[in-house]
């Protein structure tokens, strides 16, 4: 795939700043599970990738998908037209499509470091780094703070500087790290308090072996390690105050708490959590999974692979006796067993909820079970779609919980499914542990069951579906779930259930 890079600083894409475009191709390659290339052309690209700081191009063209990404946390650079962005990385919250990529998990990758332990107590006491004055930035208030508590700040910014001259290099270079090493403490004041709004204000204090007093995003203890800092509370500076003074004079407690362990979560763990929730948005299906967690807590311990990836939890509407209380229920053939129509109501109820939804689902029953490493399965879920999109096939049954006869036609344009004839078995059939369906299939199905009112269990219904011709199915193969029912380590609640009289005008 190809990305065209747009409204980012100098030194990004030649990767020669401290964040750079590094962290993104990571990214992206993992998404799409592709390689992705640069390209100067838009009209080649499939993907664009823009920030701040140039004319926007999301309305040059209708990209494929389009990525934002934000460092900034000031209100001039408040994000416009974040909704029409597939997926908007930074620090301020868009909805949906917002995936939270601190500015520092950026640095920090594209710009490693060791973290050292230091023996030795630094003979200086707190110096700051601040060359922006930010009106209204509590920050200042701040400094103005512990001015009047007679605290000494040694400012090597450009912002009231005490030192007589600046600290030469960028806020990654050397020089800025050195010249913090030989201090007790660094004042990482952010300029802004938003949720996920973390630069590399705390990190380079860590970096330079130093204790950083912090000032910024109520979030910063899900990534570090709280008593590793400082943290300064707006409503109660005093406290932050007092422990900076017992640094300035304890040696012993510097060292114990300079010492404890930084991270609450890695870098490397974060960015598996953004690519994680990114592949979420950018993914061309929903995922809903049909399972009673009071009633079926031992299939739990099988679907967690499944829950846990595409981080859901299961639904359900109504379970057993309880569908008799349901709307749908009167409108169930008399004698189709209690449990097959509760499972069938919770399918049709779970496929109404997307009913206006773009996106394909994917819809598992409680007793469905992964045969391969979810990100294979996840891999071969999106080659279907892909399938299901250039061959308009509205239905794909992913297992082989229904083990019957077909008759099977193979077509040279699939080489990896075979269309069927017919998905009729003549007892005891399933088919619907694992399967996907496109947004036209699932209007095609509403629109059909709707149009009748003699109802029976949901497979059955399914058949009678695919042959009137509503729309057209096929079986996945290789297998992706298998039914735990079937392999016998589930035992099924539902049984064979007495037809409707429209069952033998099909198959007679």
């Amino acid at each position: 795939m190809y990305v065209y890079i747009n409204g980012f600083w100098g030194g990004f894409c030649e990767r020669a700043n401290g964040v750079h475009y590094g962290i993104f191709e990571t990214i992206l390659k993992s998404v799409f599970n592709t390689p992705i290339h640069i390209t100067s052309n838009p009209n080649d690209a499939d993907i664009l990738l823009e920030s701040h700081f140039a004319s926007p191009k999301i309305f040059y063209k209708e990209w494929k998908y389009s990525i934002f990404f934000t460092g900034e946390g000031v209100e001039s650079k408040k994000l416009e037209n974040s909704e029409k962005y597939t997926v908007v990385l930074g620090c301020q919250d868009t909805g949906r499509n917002f995936v939270s990529l601190p500015l520092y998990v950026a640095y920090d990758y594209c710009t490693p470091s060791s973290y050292p332990l230091p023996t030795v107590v630094p003979h200086k006491g707190i110096c700051s780094i601040i060359s922006s004055n930010i009106p209204g930035a509590y920050r200042y208030d701040f400094l103005d703070l512990l001015e009047e508590q007679q605290i000494p700040i040694d400012n090597a910014g450009a912002y009231k500087n005490t030192i007589a001259h600046k600290v030469e290099g960028n806020y990654y270079s050397r020089p800025i790290l050195d010249f913090q090493s030989g201090y007790r403490m660094v004042l990482a004041l952010e300029n802004a308090k938003l949720d996920n709004y973390i630069t590399e204000k705390i990190v380079n204090p860590f970096r330079a072996g130093t204790i950083p007093v912090y000032y910024g995003s109520d979030k910063i203890c899900e990534y570090f390690n709280k008593d590793r800092f400082v943290i300064v509370d707006q409503k109660n500076p005093e406290e932050a105050i007092a422990e900076m003074k017992r640094l300035l004079t304890d040696d012993i407690y510097w060292l114990e708490k300079v010492k404890t362990p930084i991270f609450k979560k890695t870098t490397d763990e974060i960015l598996q959590t953004i690519i994680l929730d990114m592949s979420h948005i950018i993914s061309q299906y929903d995922v809903e999974v049909i399972c009673n967690a009071h009633k079926e807590d031992n299939r739990l311990q099988t679907l967690q692979p499944i829950l846990k990836y595409y981080s859901i939890q299961p639904s359900y509407t109504v379970w057993g006796e309880g569908a008799r209380e349901h709307q749908l229920y009167p409108t169930y053939a008399m004698g189709t067993d209690i449990n097959g129509v509760s499972l069938a109501i919770n399918h049709v109820e779970l496929i109404k909820q997307h009913s206006t939804s773009d996106k394909f689902l994917l819809l598992l029953e409680s007793d469905v079970m992964p045969l391969h490493d979810m990100k294979y399965i996840d891999s071969e879920i999106k080659k279907t779609i892909q399938e299901m999109k250039t061959h308009s096939i509205d239905f794909v049954f992913l297992g082989k919980g229904c083990f019957m006869n077909t008759i099977s036609l193979d077509d040279p344009r699939f080489n990896f499914i075979k269309m069927t004839d017919t998905l009729f078995k003549t007892e005891g059939s399933r088919c619907t542990e694992s399967y996907i369906i496109s947004p036209s299939g699932i209007r095609k199905f509403l629109e059909y069951y709707n149009s009748i009112d003699d109802h029976t269990a949901i497979d059955y219904e399914y058949n009678f579906f695919f042959k009137m011709k509503y729309a057209t199915s096929c079986w996945k193969i290789p297998e992706l779930f298998k039914q735990g029912t079937h392999t016998g380590v589930y035992n099924s609640q539902i049984v064979s259930s007495k037809l409707p009289e429209r069952f033998n005008r099909f198959y007679t």
